[in-house]
């Protein structure tokens, strides 16, 4: 089954909540302890 297409909206606003809670956990964790991992979860 074929996955639907984002919108281009919809695709910004995912990156925008990625690089958030990215800043959030390297503000938090400090950037040497940071990872994708700590990121996922």
């Amino acid at each position: 089954m074929p996955k639907t297409q984002r919108s281009p909206e919809k695709i910004h606003n995912i990156r925008e909540d990625i690089m958030h809670e990215a800043l959030e956990t390297i503000t938090k964790d400090d950037f040497d302890n940071f990872s994708m991992q700590k990121l996922a979860d």
